[in-house]
């Protein structure tokens, strides 16, 4: 009787794929018609309207963080593309702490 061999376990960046891939696709589908904002390994609902100001929706918290933009993306993204010069500003009535 032969022994089926299994593939080699997944770890790091590759064991990852799947889940990024199928969290793209709910964000996809979430974001609707919008367009986002899909730069190197940045995957956020997001809009430049000029080059200094930058429309999104609130960022999501806990499980909501899986579909909407989470804050620490957003602050990675932002630092990574405007240093240290930026402001974010809630024009929503929601709070975040």
């Amino acid at each position: 009787r032969r022994r089926r061999r299994r593939p080699p376990r997944r770890t790091g960046a590759r064991a990852q794929r799947p889940v990024v891939a199928m969290l793209s696709r709910v964000r996809s589908k979430v974001s609707g018609d919008r367009s986002r904002h899909q730069e190197d390994s940045f995957d956020l609902d997001l809009s430049y309207i000029t080059d200094k100001v930058i429309a999104m929706s609130f960022p999501g918290e806990g499980i909501e963080k899986l579909w909407r933009n989470s804050i620490s993306a957003v602050l990675k993204f932002l630092t990574k593309k405007h240093g240290k010069s930026y402001m974010i500003w809630n024009l929503s009535e929601c709070d975040y702490d």
